[in-house]
């Protein structure tokens, strides 16, 4: 199909010499909003339109209603959704116009001209692009409005693969055969880029506290919980009608001549690379094939009713199913990801994070839907192609996601067996401490399963607790992502671990796998946790050389306070090899020195000493592996 093209003029420099100072969040804000419209504008300026246009005479009128519109429906949407926090409103399209500007700034460097029509598939570009910076908004309701920075690593966790996801399913968009999706795959890969970039850099620097957190108590928010709380009906009522839909397709395909002409080789690829690059990220095929099935419940269900209403007037059209696939399982990488870090629809962050995924493919509906007022046939049909995809996506999150998900993260059973179980039994423990990371994040899931196969700890010790048998309160210094607590809660299914640990990612890991059984604190030795009563066992594995002695001392005197008598104190540390070190040790050594670490190592002897005057008897030392170049101190609280 012919359509017009509008020239590019090459942008020039333009430099402001005069620095900003901002004195409050208003001014700042407001600053950064002229920053952007003033980018936007340059950006569009710099396209000269031809006004002779026969092919497309309403182009110019289009492209400034579909601007128009998208920016003012997408804001009073946004108002709408969040009443209290116009200013948040304000700021939730900074990342994107600046993204989207200098995206188009990006394109007129390298090209003479643009297809008119993908000027106005502009509002789709705003509304995909949009929701990246308002979700870093509502995530700061939750963390600490002054730690911005805990804020873009918990999006930062997310964000590498939304922008991976939505990146490639545009970029395969421009290897379609029509100019308009070319183009429009270039500029919104690029934009979607730019604007998270945008976020993690700038964007941040921009929000204070005073502007946030928002207060959660609209009824669109009320709404977004109930949604992601649906149970098993939701999810069971559309598994059939996927299905009715499915074999309704299946009976029309030979029959519609449209089908012929799709190119079944880019979207199988675009399937296949989605759904590889999201196994990539989990490394679990449960929760990959979780996180496409919105996606394809959208595909099915979009396909068999463009089918039942004879939509498919244009062939080409359908090839926007790329955008529905990648977008799709963008949000729903979401709503899984939160899932699997917070625990479950209880948990606020994971509230927040239903709220984005609602109100930003609520945002791409909208912005699909304002192109089916064009007056182009195509970008009609493509508005409303998208517009019904996208829906349907949102309706796949809502229905399956939360019901499937809550049963893949339910927690693991508690199951009482033998004191002293043999090696069978041992096994079973160690498959049991797996099953709780089953479904974790990657690094933490196979970081335990490394673990627990070559660490020679968990053979050594069950012989080491041979005279423990009742142990209901556990001391864990140092507690890492909770692989040896874990463990020892399933040799005593009655205790409970009170932990710390320095790093925040491995807290929050740890209280998950530990679910009600552990009360993890990010906290730093020589502070001990509280405890509700005397302990009845303390564990320091492998952490004692990141102590100096005064904090060494101090960490064994409190600990003592807090055990009964009688309770055990179970250390293993590392000792400096008097020979030819091991790999692991220069592996060791070559961590410390990459983050800038000063272990401070002691021999057995001097170990020994420091836990014998914090007021403890040395009951047992013994080599821990065959290498030697770690030790285990047994030893038991006195009065």
């Amino acid at each position: 199909m012919k359509t017009s093209r509008i020239k590019l003029m090459k942008p020039g420099t333009t430099l402001i010499n005069k620095p900003f100072t901002p004195i409050n969040t208003y001014k700042i804000v407001s600053v950064a909003v002229l920053l952007a419209a003033i980018l936007f504008i340059t950006g569009f300026y710099l396209i000269q339109i031809n006004h002779a246009t026969d092919t497309y005479p309403r182009a110019q009128a289009d492209v400034v209603m579909v601007l128009v519109i998208a920016v003012i429906g997408l804001g009073l949407f946004q108002f709408w959704a969040l009443p209290q926090r116009p200013l948040a409103i304000l700021i939730w399209f900074i990342p994107s116009l600046s993204g989207m500007a200098a995206a188009f700034f990006l394109y007129a460097l390298s090209h003479q001209s643009v297809e008119i029509m993908t000027i106005c598939c502009a509002s789709l570009i705003l509304a995909a692009a949009s929701n990246y910076g308002g979700i870093y908004i509502l995530m700061r309701t939750y963390f600490d409005a002054a730690k911005g920075l805990e804020t873009a690593r918990e999006l930062r966790a997310i964000g590498v693969m939304f922008a991976a996801l939505t990146g490639f399913a545009f970029v395969c968009l421009s290897f379609t055969d029509i100019a308009v999706f070319k183009e429009l795959g270039e500029l919104a890969a690029t934009s979607i880029v730019l604007t998270i970039l945008f976020v993690h850099t700038v964007f941040p620097k921009l929000i204070t506290s005073q502007t946030l957190p928002i207060p959660l108590n609209s009824p669109l928010y009320s709404m977004c919980v109930r949604f992601g709380a649906t149970g098993k009906r939701s999810a069971l009522f559309g598994a059939v009608f996927t299905i009715g839909m499915l074999i309704y397709l299946f009976q029309g395909i030979y029959s519609n001549p449209h089908w012929a002409a799709l190119n079944f080789k880019l979207l199988a690829f675009v399937a296949f690379g989605l759904t590889g690059l999201i196994f990539f990220f989990f490394f679990d095929w449960k929760l990959t094939l979780l996180a496409v099935t919105p996606a394809f419940f959208a595909i099915l269900n979009l396909s068999g009713l463009m089918q039942l209403t004879g939509g498919f007037t244009n062939s080409h059209i359908s090839e926007l199913l790329i955008i529905v696939m990648g977008i799709g399982m963008s949000y729903a990488l979401f709503f899984i990801r939160s899932f699997q870090r917070y625990g479950g629809n209880s948990h606020p962050a994971f509230k927040l994070t239903t709220l984005a995924v609602f109100i930003g493919l609520t945002l791409i509906i909208g912005g699909c839907a304002v192109l089916g007022l064009t007056h182009h046939p195509m970008l009609q049909s493509a508005g409303i192609f998208l517009s019904l995809g996208f829906l349907f996506n949102l309706i796949g999150i809502f229905i399956f996601l939360p019901a499937v998900s809550a049963y893949l993260f339910r927690p693991a059973p508690i199951i009482n067996y033998s004191v002293n179980p043999d090696a069978n039994q041992t096994l079973n423990r160690n498959s049991r401490v797996l099953r709780r990371y089953k479904h974790s994040e990657a690094y933490p899931r196979l970081f335990a399963g490394f673990k627990l196969r070559c660490d020679t700890m968990f053979s050594e010790l069950p012989a080491l607790l041979e005279p423990c048998r009742t142990i209901r309160t556990i001391i864990d210094i140092g507690c890492g992502y909770g692989v040896p607590a874990a463990w020892l809660l399933e040799r005593f299914p009655q205790a409970t671990v009170y932990g710390i640990d320095p790093d925040r990612i491995r807290v929050r890991v740890a209280s998950l796998i530990l679910q009600t059984r552990g009360v993890i604190k990010q906290n730093l030795a020589p502070a001990v946790p509280a405890v509700e009563s005397p302990a009845d066992i303390a564990l320091m594995f492998d952490m004692i050389h990141f102590l100096n002695d005064a904090e060494l001392k101090l960490t064994l005197k409190r600990l003592h306070r807090n055990l009964r008598p009688g309770a055990l104190l179970i250390v293993r540390a590392a000792i400096p090899p008097t020979q030819q070190p091991s790999k692991i040790w220069r592996f060791e050594n070559f961590k410390h020195r990459l983050f800038k670490v000063s272990p401070c190592y002691r021999t057995a002897d001097v170990i020994h000493n420091h836990i014998i005057q914090a007021g403890f008897t040395l009951e047992q030392k013994a080599s821990s592996g065959s290498i030697g170049e770690l030790v285990w101190f047994i030893a038991k609280s006195v009065s």
